[in-house]
């Protein structure tokens, strides 16, 4: 994705929150937790999956940036696992300011009031179940079909994240390392 179709798709999901709550329809809370998810992916750069399995646990401070506060690194425990082996384990760092804003606000103020009961998955659906890989790429592509975008479009939005650093200023190989990837 390029950087103009991902500010595109990022702001026509806050859109579909702002709409929901203008209008009072149901959904509201969903849109929110939607447009985390996607953030949350492209500004650690997560597969879908990954996103998928982060539990309230998997947050964690870094010390070398405490101004993320608890959110200054993902445990992502499911990473991408090779042939015949376990899943990959790695911590992620977090660099982007306003994708850990997004996700502090999601776990602060809109979770809690998705039902979570005793869940402690980080994205939960209405009735406090785990948000699944499926329901996460079903979205996207509602999302990339109602701006137009191309249908060979799959949830890479960690892809877009790892390929191109050029409006941070940093190395691609920086970027990958920074996501545990290197």
């Amino acid at each position: 994705m390029s950087r103009d179709e991902l500010q595109r798709f990022f702001d026509h999901a806050d859109d579909r929150v702002e709409r929901a709550i203008r209008l009072r329809r149901k959904g509201a809370l969903t849109a929110y937790r939607d447009a985390t998810v996607f953030k949350v992916i492209y500004g650690w750069g997560l597969r879908v999956r990954e996103a998928s399995k982060l539990d309230l646990e998997d947050c964690y401070r870094n010390p070398k940036a405490p101004e993320f506060g608890r959110f200054g690194q993902l445990h992502v425990r499911w990473g991408k696992a090779s042939r015949g082996s376990p899943p990959r384990r790695r911590m992620v760092l977090s660099v982007m300011p306003w994708a850990v804003e997004a996700l502090e606000d999601y776990v602060v103020n809109v979770r809690p009031l998705l039902g979570v009961g005793d869940s402690r998955a980080l994205f939960v659906t209405e009735r406090g179940t785990r948000l699944q890989t499926r329901e996460m790429e079903s979205r996207f592509g509602e999302y990339r079909d109602e701006l137009g975008m191309e249908e060979a479009l799959v949830p890479a939005l960690h892809e877009a994240q790892l390929c191109d650093p050029s409006d941070r200023g940093r190395h691609r190989s920086k970027v990958r390392a920074g996501a545990g990837r290197a």
